[in-house]
């Protein structure tokens, strides 16, 4: 019996240490609260963002580290560790005492639009001093964590709501007659190279906004600058429609153009930025 029992905690070791994180590795914390949205731009591509920040706040300036797990339908996350946010390293945490300059330590981590299909996961949080376990549930439009009530773990916004793909909206920013004539030729030809018309609904997006037709609103200003907004569905790749507005914009027609794609893409044209171009596949 006792033989049997060493056997079957040499193998829990051993796997445990296989995933590469043991409870002993964990730190605890009193709560955490989550803040998650969808992001497309910078590093990472299309992922839901994750902010994760302690109930309570402390003097000490520090960091809170993460690690993801993806398993079947299973995601874990993990607190590993608190590092001094200036000095990168680890620290003991300092209380605050009332009327003092408090700091809420943070951490965070994104998981990857490719390693998520449509459906529910298991969305474990695990730290040294308890385990929370909610259901994410990814759908066509929107992304839902449900949790259970609890004294650890909550969500300051429990639904997000990504950005189709293969979407390119944006302004043209120019001053004078709101029916610039430039501006409509831009369109005809950003058509004629495999953009279509779409309408989106109106979801509150983190980087569109549309009204309830499902497209973005023109904004016009007293002083004779117009921002002129539009959104289309992509048939063609972002570089040729760069290709495109960069040519315009070389023509110095005194009109500025911010151009995005829901992949991630982006190109500033305008007397500020110059030209600055950004694409998803970084080829």
């Amino acid at each position: 019996m006792t033989k049997n029992f060493f056997i079957i905690l040499f193998a829990l070791l051993i796997l445990s240490f296989k995933n590469g994180i043991t409870n002993d590795s964990l730190v605890s914390v009193d709560g955490l609260t989550l803040y998650m949205q969808h992001d497309v731009f910078g590093e990472g591509g299309r992922r839901l963002s994750l902010e994760f920040s302690e109930t309570k706040q402390f003097k000490t300036s520090y960091s809170l580290v993460f690690q993801y797990k993806i398993t079947n339908d299973t995601i874990t996350i993990r607190l590993l560790d608190k590092v001094d946010t200036e000095k990168n390293k680890k620290i003991k945490v300092t209380y605050g005492m009332p009327g003092s300059s408090l700091k809420t330590p943070r951490g965070r981590l994104a998981l990857p639009d490719n390693l998520l299909s449509g459906k529910d996961y298991y969305f474990m949080i695990e730290t040294a001093n308890f385990k929370v376990e909610s259901k994410l549930t990814i759908d066509n439009d929107k992304i839902v964590l449900d949790i259970p009530e609890n004294k650890y773990f909550s969500c300051k916004k429990n639904i997000v709501y990504p950005i189709p793909k293969n979407l390119v909206f944006g302004s043209v920013i120019f001053y004078g007659d709101k029916d610039n004539e430039c501006g409509v030729k831009f369109f005809k030809e950003f058509e004629a190279i495999g953009m279509t018309n779409v309408q989106v609904p109106n979801y509150p997006y983190n980087h569109l906004s549309v009204n309830d037709n499902g497209k973005p609103e023109n904004q016009y200003s007293p002083n004779g600058q117009n921002n002129i907004r539009f959104l289309y569905k992509m048939d063609t790749s972002f570089r040729k429609a760069a290709r495109l507005t960069k040519k315009w914009y070389r023509k110095k027609l005194n009109i500025d153009y911010h151009i995005y794609s829901s992949n991630g893409d982006q190109a500033l044209l305008d007397k500020f930025n110059g030209i600055v171009t950004t694409y998803a596949d970084k080829k």
